[in-house]
């Protein structure tokens, strides 16, 4: 995400010496919730529509076999602690389909396990190989084909030189706001305060709209932060011109996080399952254990002797 983050907040601030330049950036103006949301659908159908399907197959039926002998260890632990022994002759025969349950189960979990990493590793190795420069010789191009002035601009500005923009931009609106407004107090009060007091309400209204990148981007205000500091001194032309790589490790990253997802509840319904034979086994050694002490004290009961016949 991280990654992500950074091209976000450039794009972001890019925007802020683009209109101070006088470059209309409202009109028509996208919302990004549905380009990024786009954007992760047309990686993900891209990724499906490349997927090494031979390389998937193998990595599944190679952790299906190793699985399936790691249930055929558990098997013999099993036969070997009569775990599957019942005292019914009808739950006896029962238990034993536990030596076809069981392996069927491990060898599942070895298959989903298998697929699901093969499919991760091939989704953020074709990512990062071949979506990736894709996606850099695209806006290299797009910015060679800019006009000259909207270059030099990407070139000459940094997100520093856009914070700065922008916290002029909001000292100059409270000005104007203060000092048009109809409330003589109010506008005393505003030029009378001093240069600390003024600069504390600009950075508030930054913390604002720190915020509202933070909610745009899914993440912690701290994180936009930190990603910003991390930013501050390069060019937007650099930063622009890494976008393809920054692209990459974020849909990687994404499709990555998505299919870990699935992995995970999969894998717990099929670790679910092994719970049927584990509680079967406890209820067979509890009647077995309840069985051995009421016969036992039917044995007690039976030794004890009679006493002296009453005469």
């Amino acid at each position: 995400m991280k990654y992500f983050l950074k091209c976000l907040l450039a794009g972001l601030m890019l925007l802020v010496p683009l209109s101070h330049a006088g470059v209309s950036v409202s009109s028509g103006f996208p919302d990004l919730g549905n380009i990024v949301s786009s954007v992760d659908m047309g990686v993900l159908m891209f990724v499906v529509s490349n997927v090494d399907i031979a390389g998937l197959i193998w990595a599944t039926l190679k952790y299906a076999a190793l699985f399936f002998i790691i249930s055929l260890a558990v098997l013999f632990c099993c036969g070997k602690y009569h775990c599957f022994k019942r005292q019914n002759p009808i739950w006896d025969k029962c238990a034993y389909l536990y030596y076809l349950y069981i392996p069927i189960v491990f060898v599942a979990f070895g298959a989903v396990y298998g697929a699901s990493s093969n499919a991760e590793q091939q989704a953020s190795s074709f990512i990062k190989n071949e979506l990736s420069p894709v996606v850099n010789q695209f806006l290299i191009g797009t910015l060679r084909a800019t006009p000259p002035e909207f270059y030099d601009l990407l070139a000459n500005t940094t997100p520093e030189d856009a914070m700065l923009i922008l916290r002029k931009m909001i000292r100059d609106s409270l000005d104007n706001v203060f000092n048009s407004g109809e409330s003589d107090g109010m506008k005393a009060f505003w030029q009378k305060l001093p240069n600390i007091g003024t600069t504390f309400v600009v950075d508030v209204c930054a913390n604002i709209i720190y915020g509202k990148v933070a909610d745009i981007a899914g993440v912690s205000r701290g994180d936009v932060k930190r990603g910003a500091k991390s930013i501050y001194k390069e060019s937007f032309l650099d930063l622009m011109t890494k976008g393809g790589d920054l692209f990459g490790n974020y849909a990687a990253l994404k499709v990555s996080k998505m299919i870990a997802m699935y992995r995970f509840f999969a894998m717990l319904v099929l670790a679910l399952t092994l719970f049927v034979p584990m509680a079967d086994f406890l209820i067979a050694r509890f009647l077995k254990k309840r069985r051995t002490r009421n016969e036992a004290f039917l044995a007690g009961a039976e030794n004890i002797p009679e006493g002296p016949a009453s005469s």
